[in-house]
């Protein structure tokens, strides 16, 4: 299924020196809706299907999030090339870990961009709340996480924009940003 097909992909854990730690995915987003609302509930779907409809609608947002984090992903060259972004990061994916010093109190970053000298620190949002300030501070405090000492840029990616009072150091970027950048 990984291999022969590509089905499955590996996500590695970008800036961890550990081989351990790897996750996988399914990577077609049709198949992997079917595996987690139909098949995995099959049940419910077969003998109260109003119930199964009202769990997919209530935690549809999860899925599409992080069907999101994927096309913010493969629009990173888009957001360099109109300048949303200062540099084009030579590997993307995603990070994890555990917060040093807290016992069993794991953190996750949606996406890293690294280049030589620089990372990129992405945070995406797909929610029909704005993004406050509180995202952005929660976003600088993760980055501080990070076990590399390379300059660490911030930014956000929102479907429904900003509040008022955003971190300056934080790049912000809404879906009329996204759109601009496809030109």
């Amino acid at each position: 299924l990984t291999n022969s097909y590509g089905i499955i992909g590996r996500v590695e854990n970008l800036l961890s020196k550990s081989k351990r730690g790897l996750r996988y995915t399914i990577r077609d987003n049709f198949l992997s809706f079917w595996m987690k609302y139909i098949y995995s509930r099959q049940n419910a779907v077969e003998f109260n299907s109003e119930q199964a409809l009202k769990y997919t609608v209530e935690n549809l947002g999860e899925y599409i999030g992080r069907a999101f984090e994927s096309i913010a992903k493969s629009l990173i060259p888009d957001l360099y090339r109109s300048g949303k972004i200062p540099f084009l990061p030579e590997k993307v994916g995603k990070h994890w870990g555990k917060i040093p010093g807290i016992r069993n109190k794991p953190y996750e970053i949606d996406l890293i961009g690294e280049s030589s000298d620089r990372i990129l620190v992405f945070e995406c949002k797909w929610r029909k709340a704005t993004v406050g300030p509180e995202v952005a501070e929660e976003l600088i405090e993760k980055m501080q996480y990070i076990p590399d000492k390379r300059v660490k840029v911030p930014v956000i990616i929102s479907k429904s924009g900003f509040k008022e009072k955003m971190p300056k150091e934080v790049l912000l970027i809404d879906l009329r940003d996204l759109e601009e950048s496809l030109g």
